[in-house]
């Protein structure tokens, strides 16, 4: 068997083309995203949509936006159902080998079809994003990693494609000598008792000694370590012994295949009893380097958290800005979370923030963007997204070269105006955060939904916390991050002071909540490994279902 570590420094090789690409690439972005349209235009072409559109004829970008119609997700899918019932040609001339099914972040179904060409594309961000991390913490890249994924196989298409998570696809696509790299079989996420998946986890993340964990969003691995904690004791009796619980629900096919890959680890249970007295993480990972994950938008008021159970003895870093859509920036390796735009992978546009609602909005080239400035993103890929709206809003924060670094920050749905005073969730996110650090409190769980009923409508925060005195700590939560809105959002300020807009109120979910209903998830099959907090709705249908108000009687 290789080494590990040899895997990483062959991986390192392997990705070094397309991170060299990138790097003469960032010096003109302008001409090295004409090429990448040019390219997608030619190879799709001659299919129904890129016959329709007049693909073959167009020769600039600015043919490209004046001829072809901005797409929103409902509409793509329409032609993305074609697909699936089997028909070829319709929006890319290579057949897919995959179906991505996600809901994103707006609940409904979509279906992103894989194509060669476009795996091909995206690895262009991913790999030029983890050579820059090996360059900047070699320390990281030595040993097993922990890779948090979800369903490769969720399902069928009628035209023979499996379907399921970008994550599964990406694992199971991998050779597999390079899976050895891994602490999990990807046979672990398919487990629907989320306690249970969550116990085998650690228990091989312990025995494997990772130097990286990476995952999208931190509380995953945030929940995971909370369940170290609980089960420390019952973790490190079956360390030593090589066995599992018999509590665990697993088929007899399911426990045999994991009784085969535990092993006696005595060592490893010494150091998770010695983390027990303090330093949990760091003694029962002493290995353990980096963690990859978003940390910028909702994802980084998970991040002190993961930090503080990280104990200084590794580091935090950001995780491409990505969708099952498409990959669209590389992280260098740095603290700051963004990264320059991938120029060299999908083909992108942004429109300017102001311009969002617009029929006809401008868009701007990534050589046109300015800094200090937000946009939404357009996306054209290999995988027959054209012009598609991501409905993300991304900032633009500095430049790489003469290439525009971006990062998150909100969904362009993720708002709300009851009266005018245009809310979003990055306003929700700095207001919060602000509050609970003053207050020294954290939650696994909030998120700010309308009110309405009253004399006016007004905003309640929902969250998941345990104050020793819950009606002082609300009220106190309450004025803290209604003052934070009012700073963060100038027309909330300004319907807070003509009273058209009620105070902030605060309901305290009970503790566990937001867990047990995670967990209920996993057991209705859906993909949590990697799943996202909103921390903003429009309506309170939108919380999850234990979080929502009671009805009126």
């Amino acid at each position: 068997m290789i080494p590990v570590r040899v895997l990483h420094w062959l991986g390192q090789r392997s990705r070094t083309a397309n991170a060299k690409e990138f790097l003469r690439a960032v010096g003109d972005p302008g001409a090295a995203q004409r090429a990448r349209l040019r390219l997608i235009l030619r190879r799709n072409a001659g299919t129904s949509y890129g016959q329709t559109q007049g693909f073959g004829s167009i020769t600039t970008p600015e043919e490209y936006a004046q001829r072809v119609p901005i797409v929103t997700p409902l509409e793509h899918q329409a032609q993305v159902n074609r697909m699936l019932a089997g028909e070829a040609n319709v929006l890319t001339a290579e057949a897919p080998v995959y179906y991505v099914q996600t809901t994103g972040s707006t609940g409904d179904p979509k279906h992103v079809p894989v194509t060669p060409s476009y795996r091909v594309e995206f690895q262009k961000a991913l790999h030029a994003s983890l050579w820059h991390l090996y360059r900047a913490h070699p320390e990281a890249c030595r040993g097993r990693v922990l890779y948090f994924v979800g369903s490769a196989n969720a399902g069928v298409a009628a035209d023979g494609c499996p379907i399921g998570t970008m994550s599964g696809y990406n694992f199971t696509a991998m050779p597999s000598v390079v899976r050895a790299m891994y602490a999990w079989p990807q046979v672990l996420f398919g487990l629907r008792d989320l306690r249970t998946r969550n116990f085998l986890a650690l228990q091989l993340a312990l025995q494997a000694a990772p130097t990286l964990c990476a995952t999208i969003f931190p509380l995953g691995l945030v929940l995971l370590f909370r369940e170290l904690e609980r089960r420390a004791d019952e973790l490190a009796h079956h360390l030593e012994r090589g066995t599992l619980p018999d509590d665990l629900v697993l088929s007899n096919e399911e426990r045999a295949l994991f009784r085969s890959l535990v092993k006696k680890r005595p060592d490893r249970a010494a150091g998770l009893r010695a983390g027990i007295k303090g330093d949990l993480v760091p003694n029962a990972f002493p290995e353990l380097a980096a963690a990859v994950c978003w940390t910028s938008a909702t994802a980084k008021l998970y991040v002190p958290e993961l930090q503080r159970w990280l104990g200084g003895r590794a580091i935090v870093r950001d995780a491409v800005y990505s969708a099952a859509e498409g990959w669209m920036n590389v992280p260098l390796g740095g603290a700051e979370p963004g990264g320059p735009v991938c120029v060299t992978g999908h083909y992108l546009e942004f429109i300017p923030e102001a311009e969002l609602e617009s029929a006809s909005p401008t868009t701007l080239g990534a050589h046109q963007v300015e800094v200090g400035q937000r946009y939404g993103v357009l996306l054209t890929t290999s995988g027959g997204s054209y012009r598609y709206s991501l409905g993300d809003v991304i900032e633009v924060y500095d430049t790489f070269h003469a290439t525009p670094c971006i990062r998150f920050v909100r969904k362009a749905g993720a708002h709300c105006s009851l009266v005018g005073e245009k809310l979003d969730e990055a306003h929700v996110n700095l207001a919060v955060a602000g509050a609970l650090e003053d207050l020294s409190c954290e939650s696994l769980w909030f998120c700010l939904a309308p009110r309405t009923g009253g004399e006016v409508p007004g905003y309640t925060l929902h969250i998941e916390a345990a104050p020793k005195d819950a009606a002082s700590f609300a009220a106190d939560l309450a004025q803290r991050v209604d003052r934070g809105l009012r700073g963060a959002a100038r027309d909330y300020a300004a319907h807070r002071e003509d009273a058209s807009l009620a105070p902030v109120e605060v309901a305290i979910v009970e503790p566990g909540t937001f867990e047990a209903w995670r967990a209920a998830q996993a057991a209705e099959g859906a993909a949590v490994a990697q799943q996202k907090a909103c921390h903003l709705v429009s309506d309170t249908d939108k919380l999850p279902a234990p979080m929502r108000p009671a009805e009126p009687a």
